[in-house]
């Protein structure tokens, strides 16, 4: 089975890349692993499984190679030509996407990883207003009809996304020069600066009726690795690895 399982493979990344909005996420799995220095010659590593949703034809695959979280796994799914959006978390080796390397592409950020970080400071006036900032981009989004076309919605995104944007980049600088305790390595800090970095591509979703505020979408199909991780231990080689995620990728897809 999984030898027939290999030849879909390509005709689903294939399937997968034409679509031109993407989401993508990563997540790690153990993977036991060749080990000289062990009695037992096996060891247990970390390793990654990419994912790559494609929004509009509903298909995600899963793939692996040889656990690799690197920039090079990425450039080497994705071709330099495609056409389209990607929505990723604030991980660098996606700020390629935002490079000359691929001038038809787009970088979507995703609200909730930012959300998230304030939200885990807890009794902070200054994230408590960041969060109430964010959360207005959803109210607003979520009073969209559902029988809305495409040009209703994207008329209404850039009526009331532009001022709350730019409401949001203001109170992040006011906080981050106001605050005397402001230090680098506070947690505070980190958010503002994460959320900072990711403000541009944070507001490329209101360039398209398709595109959403945030990620979740991927997220939720992450899921499933992460419980597989909990249930199974482990992948027993990275060929397995490989294998599970193609599996992974047929089933929910």
């Amino acid at each position: 089975a999984a030898g027939l399982f290999d030849l879909v493979e390509d005709v689903l990344k294939e399937t997968v890349l034409s679509d031109n909005y993407l989401s993508m996420d990563e997540s790690y799995y153990t993977v036991l692993t060749s080990d000289t220095n062990n009695s037992s010659g096996k060891s247990t590593a970390k390793g990654y499984i990419w994912a790559a949703l494609a929004n509009h034809l509903k298909l995600v695959h899963f793939f692996y190679e040889n656990g690799s979280r690197s920039r090079k796994i990425l450039t080497g799914y994705l071709r330099e030509d495609y056409r389209g959006a990607i929505q990723s978390d604030g991980l660098g080796n996606y700020k390629i996407i935002e490079k000359e390397a691929y001038p038809d592409a787009i970088r979507l950020s995703c609200f909730q990883h930012c959300k998230r970080k304030f939200l885990n400071i807890t009794g902070n006036k200054d994230a408590e207003k960041i969060v109430r900032i964010i959360n207005r981009l959803y109210q607003n989004e979520h009073r969209i009809p559902p029988d809305w076309t495409a040009r209703q919605i994207l008329d209404y995104r850039n009526k009331y996304a532009p001022p709350i944007l730019k409401e949001l980049k203001e109170e992040l600088i006011n906080i981050k020069k106001q605050k005397v305790d402001f230090t680098p390595k506070s947690e505070l800090s980190k958010a503002i600066n994460y959320t900072l970095n990711e403000y541009d591509a944070l507001c490329n979703y209101i360039r398209s009726a398709d595109y959403a505020p945030d990620n979740n979408a991927i997220e939720r199909l992450m899921r499933y690795i992460s419980l597989s991780r909990r249930n199974s231990l482990f992948c027993g080689s990275h060929q397995g690895a490989k294998r599970t995620a193609l599996i992974y990728s047929l089933a929910c897809s």
